[in-house]
């Protein structure tokens, strides 16, 4: 009997020896991508490989876009353009005219449908929804190919260069965001939304644990609970969300709710008023411990009120991540006068559904600017004087000049040919022969 007892408790006790090791070991492995990736990201290895590609930038796009021809040149798009014929850039602009949504609404509906080789070789994997600024929301393909593109020229970028500009802000990284909606087309494609969660599992390593959330939690409910988790960690280092407009929110939010934020941060609980299923709740608050002292602190700088809310809430706070999108530069603004005084705010990428064009190297500046990212698409180049004209002669990188505003054009790897994306861009440099631009404004003529 005893030795039964004794082997029970033995069991029992290296059972606890072995989870609580084993949690040790999890945790030292995260640290260890952690410290791999910060090794990394300190070679400024992508960073260098931009660099190198703006010294050859024609010859690049040029590439890019001969590759992209024939890759698609048999599916139904490319033989009724002849594509296989096309020799140069200039045969391409003589041969294919330009194109806005609506020339592209049938064929990706049929590609959403399931039909093979409408616009690329083959069935797409997944499809990207657009933002649907014009009101003409649909799902355009993207390749793996493309995938990484995106992630190579503009995760991978922006995350060196904020290695390198604030020194240990990716220490501590909390992500604001919602689940994303993942829906299907009528062929089964996965749709997923924009921005996409491409490179969601490349930086992964870098974020707070990830907040427990149930698909009947509302955004207010699953935003709320994040903010819960922020406000308890007075070491984060970086605050990232998808766009300005949604982290004006995050600042909203918190400002309504902070006496509640402060009470669950004391007791160690989530608020009762919010309607989160049990198991759900259960799970969130096994990973709350009561914390009076840090509640104290949050109540006095709350008090004070919240212009410069974000550096006194979070003092090894360096920068803020947010993507400026058409429109969001007001929000963004708001948010440098307003709750994000004297911290950097940070628009690493100049990105849309269809495709990567730009990345900023200077985190540092009020307003962003990027340099074109050459092996992403095809860019071409409307004057803003002739951007009214249904069909006008388009500019390439090399024929821009600084100072001037310009029409976007792109090719994308993944069927879309000579698409006005809409966008009015002012070139405002270049480094090396790659132009440097900053978003103007969104024609009102996009779409039709």
């Amino acid at each position: 009997m005893y030795f039964f007892i004794i082997s029970v408790g033995t069991c029992v006790g290296i059972l606890l020896l072995l989870l609580w090791n084993g949690r040790r070991v999890n945790q030292w492995m995260s640290e260890l991508k952690r410290r791999r990736s910060f090794k990394a990201l300190s070679r400024e290895k992508h960073r260098k490989n931009l660099d190198q590609d703006t010294r050859d930038a024609q010859e690049i796009q040029e590439k890019i876009l001969l590759e992209s021809l024939d890759k698609h040149r048999n599916t139904e798009y490319g033989l009724k353009y002849s594509f296989r014929d096309v020799e140069d850039v200039s045969s391409f602009q003589k041969k294919h005219p330009l194109t806005r949504h609506n020339d592209y609404t049938d064929s990706l509906l049929r590609t959403s449908q399931g039909e093979e080789n409408i616009l690329v070789q083959g069935r797409p994997s997944v499809l990207v929804a657009t933002a649907g600024t014009s009101g003409n929301q649909t799902a355009v393909p993207i390749s793996n190919e493309s995938a990484t593109e995106r992630i190579l020229q503009g995760a991978a970028v922006y995350l060196e260069v904020i290695n390198n500009a604030f020194p240990g802000a990716l220490e501590k990284v909390f992500k604001f965001t919602f689940p994303p909606s993942i829906h299907h087309s009528d062929a089964g494609i996965p749709i997923i939304p924009y921005p996409s969660t491409l490179s969601a599992n490349f930086m992964k390593d870098l974020y707070s644990p990830a907040v427990p959330v149930h698909p009947t939690m509302s955004y207010h409910e699953i935003l709320y609970t994040q903010l819960l988790f922020s406000l308890r960690d007075p070491d984060l280092s970086m605050l990232e969300t998808n766009f300005f407009w949604f982290l004006r929110y995050v600042f909203s939010t918190c400002e309504d709710c902070w006496e509640s934020l402060v009470t669950d941060i004391q007791k160690g609980r989530l608020s009762s008023e919010l309607k989160v299923p049990l198991e759900t709740r259960k799970q969130i608050e096994d990973m709350l411990v009561p914390d009076a002292s840090r509640a104290a602190e949050l109540h006095a700088q709350f008090q004070k009120g919240f212009h410069g809310i974000a550096k006194r809430l979070w003092p090894k706070l360096q920068v803020v991540l947010a993507v400026e999108s058409g429109g969001s530069d007001l929000d963004r603004q708001i948010l440098q006068d307003s709750a994000c005084q004297s911290i950097p705010l940070y628009s690493p990428t100049y990105c849309a559904a269809e495709g990567l064009c730009g990345v900023n190297l200077w985190p540092k500046e009020e307003i962003p600017q990027y340099v074109l990212c050459l092996r992403s698409v095809f860019f071409e180049f409307i004057p803003v004087d002739m951007s009214e004209q249904e069909q006008p002669s388009t500019l390439c990188i090399q024929d821009v000049s600084a100072d001037k505003a310009y029409e976007l054009v792109i090719t994308s790897r993944d069927g879309l040919y000579r698409y006005r994306l809409g966008d009015v861009l002012q070139v405002t440099g270049f480094n090396n022969q790659s132009p440097i631009v900053k978003f103007l404004y969104r024609s009102i003529l996009w779409g039709f």
